[in-house]
């Protein structure tokens, strides 16, 4: 059972080496040749463009995918942002613009404006990093919203914890790591007592 392998193209000519094992009477080959790995992200496209609940999460990652829209173009065989209504930049602001509606009290962000209280940490890193992203592409981020969100995790990063599970341990130092990342790019914030 091979799942999968490389080969190169040489005169015209596909060289993919592999080996039959004994006894195998049926195989089936399939292949696909593609000049690039960005052939056929018009998926992507779609089905992140496509999502069908209205969480921060999923509209953040429309921000995300669609700030990368010009520069990925060439690639996309079918999908074309209809721009008849708004243009991608319009619409990524007016995301942006929402923030403010999923930000907890506590400076976290949360799914769903109705869930007071209820910042996701994950949420809450992952809206800090595509901020961060948007920013430095020329996007306006509400300074109030993204001020609250670094407080937020940089106290996250200063809680201590003690967990007898691995993966759980594993996952608290991966989150620290991150919100270090995004807290190191942000000249106003001090970290050196988190590290």
């Amino acid at each position: 059972f091979l799942l999968g392998q490389a080969g190169t193209l040489n005169d015209g000519i596909v060289n993919i080496p592999f080996k039959v094992s004994k006894g195998v009477k049926n195989q089936e080959i399939v292949t696909y040749l593609s000049s690039s790995i960005l052939d056929g992200i018009d998926s992507i496209f779609k089905y992140v463009m496509g999502y069908p609940y209205g969480c921060w999460e999923q509209k953040l990652s429309k921000t995300f995918i669609l700030s990368k829209y010009e520069n990925l173009k060439f690639f996309l065989m079918d999908y074309r942002f209809d721009e008849s209504e708004k243009s991608i930049n319009s619409s990524i602001q007016e995301i942006l613009d929402s923030s403010y509606r999923y930000q907890s009290d506590d400076g976290g962000m949360m799914y769903y404006p109705s869930q007071e209280g209820k910042s996701s940490l994950h949420l809450s890193i992952f809206t800090a990093y595509v901020f961060e992203k948007l920013r430095t592409s020329g996007f306006k981020v509400d300074s109030t919203v993204e001020l609250n969100l670094l407080n937020y995790l940089e106290k996250k990063i200063m809680i201590k914890t003690s967990f007898d599970i691995d993966w759980a341990r594993r996952n608290e130092y991966e989150n620290k790591a991150l919100i270090i990342n995004i807290l190191s790019k942000n000249k106003n914030k001090n970290i050196s007592s988190a590290i």
